[in-house]
């Protein structure tokens, strides 16, 4: 900032002394007078919620690489929060998630399948955590982008709940 105050000075004298035919000594003083302003720039909580959804991103295809379970694999995309709205929420779901609701249970009635499903989801995310645990202690890289996204994450809530 120091650098950038002098430098500010510097071209400040430099435009005097050639605008005005000023003498080194005339823009020295002059130089000595000046008003120095500082600025400081706050980011929108978009830019800090883009950022966190970048590591996020940047997290989970570190993770798809270094795992060998498809069924853990996960995948970011923009849905409809629900049938009735246009907003879209951005969702994060392992391929497992997709695998249940397309899974026909033969015999059941609507809410017996529901239950099915639940019961299954459960099992399943049990099992991810569990595996995405062991996937963050074992790859050092893996940790850290976890890390980054959780930072960028806490500083996104930190902005958003201070506006």
């Amino acid at each position: 900032m120091r650098i950038m105050k002098m430098k500010h000075k510097l071209i400040s004298c430099l435009f005097l002394a050639s605008t005005f035919g000023l003498s080194a000594q005339a823009v020295a003083q002059q130089s000595d007078n000046m008003e120095t302003v500082e600025v400081t720039g706050k980011h929108p909580a978009s830019w800090y919620r883009d950022q966190a959804e970048q590591k996020e991103q940047d997290f989970y295809t570190l993770f798809n690489s270094l795992i060998d379970k498809e069924e853990f694999k996960v995948e970011c995309k923009y849905k409809k929060r629900d049938n009735n709205s246009r907003v879209k929420a951005r969702i994060c779901e392992a391929q497992f998630v997709s695998d249940i609701m397309n899974k026909s249970y033969p015999g059941l009635g609507r809410k017996a399948r529901q239950l099915a499903r639940e019961q299954e989801y459960r099992k399943k995310a049990t099992e991810q955590v569990a595996y995405m645990e062991k996937q963050i202690n074992a790859h050092e890289s893996l940790k850290q982008e976890y890390i980054l996204w959780q930072t960028a994450k806490q500083q996104y809530l930190k902005v958003k709940d201070s506006d």
